[in-house]
């Protein structure tokens, strides 16, 4: 197991080098190509945001990271019986305010400003050990305090890939269209959209 304590050093991706980059390895290749290709880039330009894990020992080997940027979604909500209850309020709040551009009424869809988290990756050596779990509070706890510093958002976004929604599903995460388990035929989708809402993150972390 991790310990959740503060030898673990959370540092910017513009303090560390391509030596640095270039030696983590999540397993993913795409996921790797964007720590050292482009995450750096995509945070000078405001894109996204990534912080780093800095390992206690070395001082300078990354054992995970993760990366936000501000989103949308937009749901079908009526067509999916699942999700439901992560938008039933927001739903009643677009029909009486038709100025606050939150439902598109030509495609019957619901337009949510929310936080995105494009990645969270923990290096191969070190899955497993709670690391992930340890990252995901870190995100959670910086969502609340920039909706507690008054940007409005519903909650963060993620693209979970398939073997990971397990991980996510499990830790508040629901999913924004449908259970990929419940789709027919035997395609399985690369990432499934999920969705952790504010105020369940809010609840959590203050119950911890």
């Amino acid at each position: 197991m991790v310990n959740n304590n503060k030898k673990n050093f959370l540092v910017d991706i513009g303090n560390a080098s391509s030596q640095q980059l270039a030696a983590f390895d999540c397993g993913v290749k795409n996921i790797n190509i964007f720590l050292t290709e482009k995450a750096k880039k995509d945070s000078d330009e405001n894109i996204c945001g990534t912080q780093l894990i800095i390992s206690p020992g070395s001082k300078t080997r990354i054992l995970a990271f993760y990366s936000l940027s501000a989103a949308k979604i937009e749901a079908q909500i009526k067509n999916t019986v699942d999700n439901l209850h992560l938008f039933k309020e927001y739903e009643q709040f677009a029909v009486d305010n038709p100025d606050a551009q939150i439902y598109d009424p030509n495609n019957e869809r619901y337009i949510f400003p929310v936080i995105s988290l494009d990645f969270l990756a923990v290096d191969k050596s070190i899955q497993k050990k709670g690391l992930g779990s340890l990252l995901l509070q870190l995100v959670f706890k910086k969502a609340l305090s920039m909706r507690e510093s008054g940007l409005g958002f519903m909650g963060i976004k993620t693209e979970a890939l398939y073997d990971a929604k397990d991980f996510y599903s499990s830790r508040l995460f629901k999913y924004i269209d449908e259970n990929p388990d419940n789709v027919q035929a035997n395609f399985c989708p690369k990432t499934c959209p999920m969705l952790a809402r504010i105020d369940d993150i809010k609840e959590t972390i203050s119950n911890l």
